[in-house]
């Protein structure tokens, strides 16, 4: 019960928020509607009709367009969220595996406190994840199999007109060569444009990539499929799609291939 109460209690907090900011622009947008109306004088002129009904005219489409308005925002906004854009640097060293990932967001409510985040790692390999920007910390909410869920809590509450601006830092261990030969991005929030750079020795891989994006599964229609030369270090720039998955995919050297076979017979 108290678990309840608390998501609801975050739900119309949340809700109250994007309804607040919403309706001072429909009330504003409102005003400049009576504005307009009274100064284009398009009303019935003559002793026919008189100056209080002139004012009811106004109040009229004055109510009108703000409850049309509050019809359609009374829903807070699904994404809690924009992100302006995304830097990601995936660094593969056999052994390891760090992820560097840079973030430009807004929130969509009137405020947030935090930004929630996942990731995914093998339970018997150990991992550390950090925020690098002053002032930020990294929160764990919760365990479901492999995924891991994270708060990053900002150093103060942010509000709608401010910028966020933040870098983590994912490091994995792979002693056990887990690690599949390609990183995979989810795009579950608006977002502008994302780098992804790829990064290892050349004796971990082969000489091309693929660069795929595609929603839901890979062979979805609209699906896009790239073979790139790869010699190590490849930057993907892109626009995403909101819902879709963006997957930078490369080839395994010969000696990583039999290091990995070796490692999965015992």
């Amino acid at each position: 019960m108290n678990k309840l109460k608390k998501v609801l209690k975050k739900y119309f907090k949340e809700s109250l928020d994007s309804l607040f900011i919403d309706q001072i622009s429909s009330i504003l947008f409102a005003l400049l509607v009576a504005f307009l109306a009274k100064h284009i004088d398009f009303l019935p002129k003559g002793n026919n009709v008189s100056e209080i009904a002139k004012l009811f005219i106004l109040i009229a489409i004055f109510l009108i367009v703000y409850i049309i308005s509050v019809i359609f925002q009374i829903r807070p906004h699904r994404y809690k969220f924009h992100i302006k854009s995304i830097e990601m640097i995936i660094e593969y060293d056999g052994d390891e595996i760090t992820v560097y990932e840079t973030y430009h967001a807004r929130t969509n409510r009137l405020r947030a406190e935090k930004m929630y985040t996942r990731r995914n790692w093998f339970s018997d390999e150990a991992f550390h994840f950090e925020a690098l920007t002053k002032g930020y910390e990294i929160k764990k909410r919760a365990k479901v199999g492999d995924t891991h869920e994270f708060d990053i809590v900002f150093p103060e509450p942010k509000w709608i007109w401010q910028t966020i601006d933040f870098k983590t830092k994912f490091v994995g261990q792979n002693l056990n060569r887990q690690f599949e030969n390609f990183y995979w991005y989810d795009v579950i929030a608006p977002t502008d444009s994302i780098s992804m750079e790829v990064r290892m020795r050349k004796k971990y891989c082969g000489k091309n990539a693929l660069l795929k994006s595609f929603l839901h599964y890979e062979d979805a229609d609209g699906s896009e499929k790239q073979k790139i030369p790869f010699n190590g270090v490849y930057r993907w720039n892109f626009s995403p799609k909101l819902g879709w998955s963006y997957v930078f995919e490369w080839e395994w050297s010969d000696s990583e291939k039999e290091k990995k076979k070796k490692l999965s017979q015992k």
